[in-house]
């Protein structure tokens, strides 16, 4: 038997909802410099308060946003490959070089988002509200654009 046992974590269960720590950890809006970038993937995050999170570059693939305010946020870098975003609410949302690949944003509004660089291939933005929003760079190779309103602000 080694001298020390390495603790290991119990993963969490795909499409549970974050752990106490985690959500703790991103609320707060004040996540070190140096603290690594949450992992989320997969998590059910419907009805939870994300207005002050900081979410910067942490990995949302997989999760379910449904309905979620995520306003005036810095989600640059942040991968939401195949994130569940119908009805959610981005107005003045940083999405500099996120991951939107093949995600649900039917029906969310993205006024002001700025879109820099974001890859939206295969993203269901129908009925998606863009008005104002700077997509300059970003990818949208074959999305779904269907009803989408893309208007200057």
């Amino acid at each position: 038997m080694p001298d020390s046992q390495e603790e290991t974590t119990p993963s969490r269960p795909r499409g549970s909802g974050p752990s106490q720590a985690d959500l703790a950890e991103i609320q707060g809006g004040d996540r070190p410099e140096n603290s690594s970038t949450p992992d989320l993937s997969g998590v059910d995050l419907k009805g939870e308060d994300l207005s002050k999170a900081d979410l910067r570059g942490a990995d949302l693939s997989g999760a379910d946003l449904e309905g979620v305010n995520l306003s005036g946020l810095d989600l640059t870098g942040t991968d939401l490959t195949r994130a569940n975003l119908r009805r959610a609410t981005l107005v003045g949302t940083c999405l500099t070089d996120a991951i939107l690949d093949h995600a649900s944003l039917q029906g969310a509004e993205l006024l002001g988002a700025t879109l820099t660089g974001a890859d939206l291939s295969d993203v269901d933005a129908s009925g998606a509200g863009f008005g104002g929003a700077n997509a300059s760079g970003a990818d949208f190779f074959n999305a779904n654009l269907a009803s989408a309103t893309f208007t200057k602000g």
